[in-house]
């Protein structure tokens, strides 16, 4: 497995997984994107300085991607989608060890992610990634933490 910046050559994978039903049920915004926002949405993510998206490959074939969202108080904001055909194989934990790497190096010193509070699949992996702190917020999601040193 290889973990790397994302390329706008992975657009079509993100966009399948952003609109497969399976993934967005469980976004805020969980409706299909439209292609012309999100190739826009991609354009941004490329050039962003640092790098604040990976892509996990095994092989040449994308399976998952994440994102690092900090803000200006030393947190930010994780998530993460695993292809539908690679789920259950450790891909979003290595994304998640991965995120939580770059933040430290940033000096960013806490990672939260929302969950919808019904996602069992992803509230078990942000806690086995070391996230805990089930804070209720507004629309059926929870917040989950990790403090970084």
């Amino acid at each position: 497995m290889v973990i790397r910046p994302l390329e706008e050559s992975d657009s079509p994978y993100l966009f399948q997984w952003r609109n497969d039903p399976s993934a967005y049920r469980w976004f805020r915004d969980a409706r299909p994107l439209g292609n012309e926002e999100h190739v826009q949405w991609i354009a941004q993510r490329v050039r962003a300085e640092p790098v604040s998206m990976w892509v996990a490959c095994l092989g040449r074939e994308p399976t998952g991607c994440a994102r690092l969202d900090p803000d200006e108080n030393g947190q930010a904001e994780v998530s993460v989608v695993v292809d539908g055909r690679y789920r259950g194989r450790g891909i979003g934990r290595l994304l998640l060890e991965h995120c939580a790497t770059a933040a430290a190096d940033r000096g960013i010193r806490l990672l939260r992610a929302e969950i919808r509070t019904d996602n069992a699949a992803s509230i078990a992996l942000f806690e086995s990634a070391g996230y805990a702190g089930h804070r209720s917020l507004p629309g059926d999601f929870i917040e989950v933490s990790r403090a970084l040193k």
